[in-house]
């Protein structure tokens, strides 16, 4: 048997901001931003590139710290990385000398765990993502789906009440992209976990998530919460109904407003994507 989910707590920012300064500028990426997240839910950040998506995640990750408000998981501040989070990124981040196993035992191995041990739970995991008899290959012999089930397994492994993803299936082509989201639902379902997922695409987030967090251009503030009214488990099948089609509508208009924003800035550079 895998191990039961730990218990999970209430994601909440108030006031958020995020300001970056250097190279003789300021760059205000987050201002004011308020939200909540609530245990075991699929919540989504969306918005153009460069708003500050990535920004918002690193912070409940505990990787940068606010210059302005308060992030809280329950009743405890955010003040640095924690085992609690899982992180999955866009751009892979497993070690090019270990193999499957290796990666995904990793943080098992950090925590003191026997190998014996470790590398059971390890297994169960890549099973579990669809690459069992890949347990003794390398990263690089892997295509870039395959390398994001890895990132997925080690994230899991470690048994997180939240993970924490950044965009993670932007660089795949779109059957792999769709298989992978469908492996996410799937895995979420079955845990229970709560998810933060970051994209810049509309269907993926309509998709994925419980609700949708419509994010305004740079500096990032919450332009509308969208409650995502789709029944679950959802399949591709529903992409083409009304009410799917109904809220796409709702969020691209959402979308474009910022969008002719950023496009009428003199200055689109960001630090953020």
């Amino acid at each position: 048997m895998l191990p039961n989910n730990k218990s999970a707590k209430t994601i909440r920012a108030k006031g958020l901001s995020v300001t970056y300064v250097g190279a003789g500028r300021i760059v205000p990426a987050v201002s004011g931003l308020n939200f909540e997240i609530k245990e075991g839910e699929l919540a989504c950040f969306l918005g153009t590139t460069g708003c500050g998506k990535s920004t918002i995640l690193n912070v409940i990750g505990g990787f940068i710290q606010p210059t302005k408000g308060d992030i809280f998981v329950g009743a405890d501040p955010i003040r640095g990385p924690s085992s609690e989070r899982g992180c999955v990124f866009q751009q892979s981040s497993l070690f090019s000398w270990k193999t499957v196993r290796g990666n995904v035992e990793f943080g098992l191995k950090m925590k003191g765990m026997n190998r014996g041990k470790r590398g059971e739970i390890a297994d169960q995991y890549i099973r579990l993502v669809g690459l069992a008899g890949f347990e003794k290959n390398y990263p690089n012999e892997l295509s870039g789906g395959m390398q994001q089930r890895v990132e997925l397994a080690r994230a899991l492994a470690n048994e997180p009440s939240i993970i924490l993803m950044d965009e993670p299936f932007g660089s795949l082509d779109a059957q792999t992209r769709s298989m992978m989201q469908e492996l996410l639902l799937s895995i979420w379902q079955r845990f229970g976990k709560t998810i933060v997922f970051v994209t810049h695409d509309v269907d993926e987030a309509i998709f994925l998530a419980d609700r949708i967090f419509v994010l305004t251009a740079r500096p990032a503030t919450l332009k509308q919460e969208v409650a995502v009214s789709l029944p679950r488990p959802r399949t591709y099948e529903i992409t083409t109904s009304e009410k799917y089609i109904e809220i796409k509508r709702r969020v691209l208009t959402l979308i474009r407003e910022e969008t002719l924003k950023v496009l009428g800035a003199p200055e689109t550079a960001t630090r953020d994507n």
